[in-house]
């Protein structure tokens, strides 16, 4: 047995969901960033269907990725777009931020 919600709000029953979902994704990329280590290079964000959409640098991966994910960060509203449609991301070391160029 689920929560059951009034007839009068399922936009809010709608939008509970889709955060549950957005929030544990979320989570579960911020744990993944932390584990990633503090080297240089290059991160490569995918989407549901594993289509790289965004690459970027940093001269510190874990801190660079984690920024993305940790929700009192203020974004732009391109940011915020960006974030809503990542479901994994991969990183490539390198052995210096010049590297990563």
């Amino acid at each position: 047995m689920g929560v059951r919600f009034p007839p009068a709000l399922p936009l809010l029953k709608v939008y509970l969901l889709w955060y549950n979902i957005f929030m544990d994704k979320t989570l579960e990329l911020l744990q993944k960033a932390k584990e990633i280590g503090s080297d240089p290079g290059v991160y490569l964000m995918k989407d549901k269907h594993n289509k790289i959409i965004y690459v970027g640098k940093a001269k510190n991966l874990t801190n660079r990725l984690k920024s993305y994910f940790q929700p009192k960060l203020i974004k732009t509203p391109k940011t915020e777009q960006l974030v809503k449609n990542i479901v994994d991301f991969e990183t490539i070391r390198t052995t210096s931020e010049v590297e990563a160029l």
